[in-house]
């Protein structure tokens, strides 16, 4: 890379940079071997990727961001990842139960009520997302549903 012409290159010369390895690079890092013989997996920055196929950062940047690869979510601490339950192992018709009537709860004092639980304590029981919680409860009407089973009937209304 170091006998380049000045200026611009041409389209013709193709990346300045091998994609393949920097794509592999960046999915699945480097493994750096460490002083007591094993090896650790680490994720250069843009700034030492660049440095080594002597193109610029943004260069870098530009072509993670091309291929959907996020530096920040390498930033982030993990997440605990739950593991896929089979579809046909998930009881709707329990959840539906929940989301419209609710649960019995005991109290302290021993009285007996009625709890809607919240969607992320109702998607980690079940090992779904909550946002398909959220999508089912809307697709099936559950909290209009609800509401109508806790408000009271009007006396003065009538029934067709």
């Amino acid at each position: 890379m170091k006998n380049r012409k000045p200026g611009r290159p041409s389209r013709a010369d193709g990346p300045a940079f091998p994609q393949d390895e920097l794509a592999h690079i960046l999915v699945h890092g480097e493994l750096v071997p460490q002083r007591d013989g094993s090896a650790r997996r680490e994720f250069p920055s843009a700034r030492a990727l660049a440095r080594r196929y002597d193109v610029s950062p943004s260069t870098i940047t530009r072509f993670a961001e091309k291929l959907h690869f996020a530096y920040t979510r390498r930033a982030r601490p993990e997440r605990e990842i739950r593991p896929r339950r089979d579809r046909r192992a998930i009881p709707w018709s329990e959840i539906e139960r929940i989301l419209v009537e609710g649960e019995p709860f005991q109290r302290r004092d021993g009285q007996l009520v009625l709890v809607i639980p919240e969607t992320t304590e109702i998607s980690v029981r079940f090992g779904v997302s909550v946002s398909t919680i959220r999508r089912f409860a809307k697709d099936r009407r559950c909290t209009e549903r609800r509401q109508a089973t806790l408000s009271p009937v009007d006396p003065g209304r009538e029934e067709a």
